[in-house]
């Protein structure tokens, strides 16, 4: 008896799928390949590439990783780490790393719970509940670096979709257009904010706006990017040693 030959020919540059074999054989190998990941955990770049095939547990897995992540972001606005002169959170370090760890819609969703939070009024963000909770905090001279927060997970999260955060020179690179993505909208915000408060020229509230709240913090946050870009890309190397010697 011969070699038991599989219902396909496997693929070649000019001849694709092929699936031959009884009617029942071909559904089987065709359902089989149609539910199979699309990314294996050899080739994923985010850990949303690697939760599981069955969509009940992916959707599980997904709403566990944003509650953590949403905790993560609330700890880490209640945490002040004691820097001269200034004392600075590690929201943008918790930011950088979900998004260049969980991807575009996953690290997004994980803000987006976060921020949903905070407008029903928990008190997840820096200074809650002393100095407001819900909408009316968020409206506060805060309020635009907690939009950049989102888009800042979404666009690095965008980066590591692509491969970014496999190296550390591009994870670094990628953090560092989230930080000022996320700084951007922070301080466009606060500037006008100022304005409005204080009834002065824009252009004095927006240099009120960088000197507050940019000068103090942006050198701090680029050390943040940087480590974060080293926990991820390192994190990648490691996983891709450990399975070529497990292979």
């Amino acid at each position: 008896m011969g070699p038991v030959r599989p219902p396909y020919r496997l693929p070649s540059a000019s001849t694709p799928w092929q699936i031959t074999g009884p009617p029942k054989t071909r559904w089987a190998v065709l359902i089989n390949e149609t539910n199979m990941p699309s990314t294996s955990r050899a080739g994923a770049n985010t850990l949303a590439e690697i939760l599981p095939s069955s969509r009940a547990a992916a959707i599980g897995t997904s709403i566990l990783i944003a509650i953590v992540g949403s905790l993560l972001m609330t700890l880490a606005a209640k945490y002040k780490i004691p820097f001269e002169p200034v004392a600075m959170t590690l929201q943008p370090f918790v930011v950088l790393l979900l998004g260049l760890t969980l991807g575009a819609r996953l690290a997004g969703g994980t803000i987006a719970l976060y921020l949903s939070q905070g407008a029903m009024g928990l008190p997840v963000f820096t200074g809650t509940p002393e100095k407001g909770i819900g909408l009316a905090y968020m409206m506060g001279p805060t309020g635009g670096f907690l939009a950049g927060f989102f888009i800042a997970a979404v666009v690095v999260g965008m980066l590591a979709d692509r491969g970014w955060s496999r190296s550390v020179f591009m994870a670094t690179l990628a953090a560092i257009i989230g930080l000022a993505l996320l700084y951007l909208p922070g301080i466009t915000w606060l500037a006008g904010w100022l304005s409005a408060a204080k009834g002065t020229a824009l252009s004095d509230a927006a240099s009120t706006a960088i000197t507050v709240g940019a000068a103090p913090f942006i050198a701090k946050d680029l050390l943040a990017a940087v480590i974060a870009a080293l926990m991820v890309a390192t994190g990648w190397s490691l996983a891709k040693q450990r399975r070529r010697k497990s292979g």
